[in-house]
């Protein structure tokens, strides 16, 4: 569901290409999640090229995939 909602977030342009992601701490409070499960959803994130974490900055939202077609990967 994190992962879904922030991807989601990213692709129809509410979290801008280059732009800070809420931090950490305010997105596990948001999804009402402990930080080990959001870092999980944020590691799928940075996985598929949607965002980057930068310690001692944040996690910056990257350019959206070009070959998003609306095919769905599936992840195991």
């Amino acid at each position: 569901m994190i992962y879904e909602d922030i991807k989601k977030a990213i692709l129809d342009h509410t979290f801008e290409e280059n732009s800070l992601l809420p931090t950490e701490q305010d997105l596990a409070a948001t999804y009402q999640v402990n930080r080990t499960t959001l870092r999980k959803a944020m590691q799928l994130l940075a996985d598929e090229g949607l965002i980057d974490k930068c310690p001692g900055k944040g996690t910056v939202v990257l350019s959206r995939p070009q070959e998003d077609s609306g095919q769905k990967k599936v992840i195991s």
